[in-house]
């Protein structure tokens, strides 16, 4: 059959693929059933026009755009805090406000490269050829929701030519007996490629109502990432049948290292994509010379982070030819405490933990200025303290950074109600010891700083004497025991759990633990019941108190004997908890 660069099929997969994947009436498979809208933030995006393309520059109502951007591949799904895992909202939130402090407009993640086979990877979209996730698509939403609001645009490769742990081009081929080299030349190969674009490009945000290929934040559609086995004829076709779907969304291509000649001659092909390890001014002025000479637009879609230079940047801030440059690669906070790791050699964090990602920083952020965008933008949020725990009256402190911020204070007060510093920490110093002893009730701030000395709103927790305290954010359920019939929602200001039926609970383990109290949603209070188990099996019910505090309405209850205690939400409707602080004996 020839391939005509047109779409394959009106519906669903072509009869061939079904045929040999075996997929029959009454087989098992994830959630195929599109998203319906339930858009809820009052979040507005400020990506109102799409960006075009005229021959060699990218447009913007008219006017030329030229970017600063970074990669953050990480956004859909995680592999760096606790194994493979969908991140929270909190660091997706965090990395692309940190883009926004550094002013950078476009940002390239492989959210949609996420493909498995035989089930390996159920968190991915697509977990075996053909069946699909919805649950996968739940920080795809968000990333693309939240980018929207602060007026960034993404490139999104949709797949990759590396088995990394988010997938790639070989599960459209291994789980047919087709080499890898076939995922450009085989029908069937090709078939499964494009439902699973089609699959992705057809779905509706569940947060905003929009449908991807009617979205303005999505700058570009990349056909995979450092893809080594291009075609000319795949190319054509597959740029082809992206354009027939996303008319008013860009196309882009690349391979590493080099200019994929290819690329240069396709039809439908707006953007060409360069990798850098190391880059230089020099070789990335000629690249882009090169693909502006064939009247398509030049990005260096990854360079190095350690290079980030005024060597590297300087010479290209007049030079047309460069319409993006986007270091590799972008890291939050991380929820605890301190930043997310990352071992590749070109983690990037900000404001950077040494002099040498200090000035690396401050290179990307000139650039961003050179190009026409403000820096140090991102208001200052509240950090969270995280946990302090004791051993031997000796406190330590942890805590949860903030976008933008330079440095924490960290302070303490007594029952007199005396502020005193106990620290001046970067987040990458989080916890922090007290060394003062705290064998009474003491209250610890903690306060966000930004380089110009802008603060943020203080975080305050109060630890009696002899206790440790635990602050459970709802971000994810990593700190629970259990949890029955409760999702996590984003909101405008960041998350809550609520309740998918009357009944659910959420149930946390701590030794020791002698008190707990729950943010929760005023209008809620009443319908919240807390109970206690020294075992997890048998419980108590506990009396509760309702009290305000620091402009919150908290449900408390002091825990008499156990290590168990769950909240439980009889009323299905109207029920949202935001915060959990547990506290419980030291060691």
């Amino acid at each position: 059959m020839a391939h005509l660069g047109i779409p394959r099929r009106a519906i669903g997969m072509t009869a061939a693929l079904v045929t040999a994947l075996g997929l029959i009436a009454g087989a098992p498979s994830f959630a195929t059933e599109r998203s319906k809208p339930t858009p809820h933030l009052k979040w507005k995006n400020a990506n109102k026009e799409f960006v075009q393309r005229d021959g060699d520059q990218l447009t913007l109502d008219g006017r030329a755009f030229r970017f600063n951007g970074a990669n953050a591949y990480w956004l859909g799904l995680d592999e760096n805090v606790g194994g493979v895992a969908f991140p929270t909202r909190f660091r997706i939130k965090n990395a692309l406000d940190t883009a926004k402090e550094q002013g950078l407009s476009v940002i390239r993640t492989h959210m949609m490269t996420s493909t498995g086979q035989d089930g390996e990877n159920p968190l991915a979209i697509m977990p075996r050829l053909g069946e699909y996730n919805e649950e996968a698509f739940d920080t795809i939403d968000y990333a693309i929701a939240y980018a929207g609001k602060l007026g960034i645009r993404l490139v999104l490769p949709l797949t990759d030519e590396w088995a990394y742990y988010h997938g790639g081009h070989r599960d459209f081929t291994e789980p047919l007996g087709l080499s890898s080299a076939d995922f450009y030349t085989d029908e069937r190969a090709i078939d499964g490629y494009q439902d699973y674009v089609e699959y992705i490009l057809d779905r509706r945000n569940s947060l905003t109502g929009v449908k991807y290929v009617d979205d303005p934040t999505v700058l570009a559609w990349e056909l995979g990432n450092e893809l080594e086995g291009m075609t000319l004829d795949w190319i054509n076709e597959q740029s082809a049948f992206i354009k027939s779907l996303a008319p008013n969304q860009l196309v882009a291509a690349g391979r590493r290292f080099d200019i994929d000649p290819d690329t240069l001659k396709a039809r439908d092909v707006d953007i060409v994509d360069v990798h850098y390890y190391p880059p230089t001014a020099t070789r990335v002025a000629a690249d882009a010379a090169t693909v502006a000479a064939a009247d398509k637009v030049y990005i260096a879609g990854e360079y190095g982070s350690p290079a980030a230079s005024a060597e590297l940047l300087e010479p290209l801030v007049k030079n047309n030819d460069v319409t993006g440059m986007m270091y590799w690669s972008l890291f939050p906070h991380n929820d605890r405490g301190g930043f997310v790791p990352h071992d590749d050699g070109f983690t990037q964090h900000y404001p950077g933990e040494t002099t040498k990602s200090q000035a690396q920083n401050e290179a990307i952020k000139a650039y961003s200025r050179a190009l026409g965008y403000k820096t140090d933008t991102v208001p200052l949020e509240q950090p969270l303290i995280t946990e302090v725990s004791a051993m031997n009256g000796i406190n330590s402190v942890a805590w949860r950074g903030s976008a933008g911020a330079s440095t924490y204070r960290i302070e303490r007060s007594d029952r007199h109600g005396k502020w005193v510093t106990v620290a001046e920490a970067p987040a990458e110093a989080s916890p922090i010891i007290d060394e003062r002893p705290a064998l009474t009730d003491v209250t610890y701030r903690v306060t966000a700083i930004k380089a110009n000395g802008k603060r943020a709103t203080s975080d305050e927790v109060d630890v009696a004497g002899g206790t440790a305290v635990l602050v459970d954010p709802l971000e994810s359920f990593l700190l629970t025991s259990a949890h029955d019939g409760v999702r996590i929602d984003p909101t405008d200001d960041g998350v809550e759990a609520v309740p998918t039926k009357a009944g659910a609970s959420i149930t946390w383990k701590r030794a020791g633990l002698e008190t707990a109290r729950f943010a929760v949603d005023p209008a809620a209070v009443r319908s919240i019941q807390i109970l206690a188990s020294a075992d997890g099996k048998r419980w108590t019910s506990l009396k509760k108190r309702i009290r305000p505090d620091r402009g919150q309405m908290w449900v408390e209850v002091r825990v008499p004997d156990g290590d168990f205690v769950k909240l439980v939400m009889n009323d299905a409707k109207h029920v949202a908890v935001s915060r959990a602080v547990l506290t419980a004996r030291a060691d």
